[in-house]
This record gives structure tokens, C-alpha cells and sequence, in this order.
């Protein structure tokens, strides 16, 4: 992710690559979900991220009246980054292919 941090420019490159990154989520399950549980499975996918939206601020916020916020915020979000990438890489990356029979009960 880029951003930048230059004091007489907006930060709108980091803001525009994390917009970026929730339009491929909905993306991503579109494509991995078939069209009979797509909305659920995009409600979801919008739920949590705007429940790590919510979190998120929460939790630096109490780091730093704690006066822990340094190096402890750097410690607690990357532990959420890590956990992100291994949920990530049990996901697979494309559907499984329907049988005849699976197939023929969604139409």
C-alpha cells in the first residue's frame, strides 16, 4: 500500500488503495459464490470489514489513553494482519465445480 506521508500533498493514495481493496472483496465473492447465497455472502463479507472498520479506531484509541500505544498498537494490528492472511489462504480460489446433480437442483 502507498502512502503518502509528504505534508503539502492529501493522503489520498492510501485511501484510494484501501477503497480499492473492499471493491475486490465484493469481487471476489462474487466470483467464488454461486448466485443463490451471493447476497448473503457479500452481506457478510461488507459486515465484518465494517466491523474491523469500528474495532479498529476502538482499539488504538484505548492504546493510546492506556499510553501504550507505541510499539503495543504496531504489535496488536499486526497480529490482526496475520490472522487476515491465514483466513485468507484457507479460501479458495475458485469455486468448485458443481456435479450433475448439484448443478441441476440450483436451476
Amino acid at each position: 500500500m502507498i502512502i503518502d506521508t509528504t505534508p503539502d500533498r492529501p493522503r489520498v493514495l492510501g485511501e484510494v488503495d484501501l477503497f480499492s481493496a473492499q471493491v475486490l472483496v465484493y469481487a471476489f465473492v462474487g466470483h467464488l459464490y454461486p448466485a443463490d447465497v451471493r447476497g448473503t455472502a457479500l452481506g457478510l463479507s461488507a459486515g465484518v470489514g465494517r466491523v474491523g472498520a469500528i474495532v479498529g479506531p476502538f482499539l488504538g484509541g484505548a492504546l493510546v489513553t492506556a499510553g501504550i500505544a507505541y510499539p503495543w498498537g504496531f504489535y496488536l494490528f499486526a497480529v490482526a494482519a496475520v490472522l487476515a492472511v491465514l483466513a485468507l489462504s484457507l479460501v479458495p480460489a475458485h469455486a468448485p465445480a458443481l456435479t450433475g446433480r448439484e448443478a441441476a437442483a440450483r436451476t
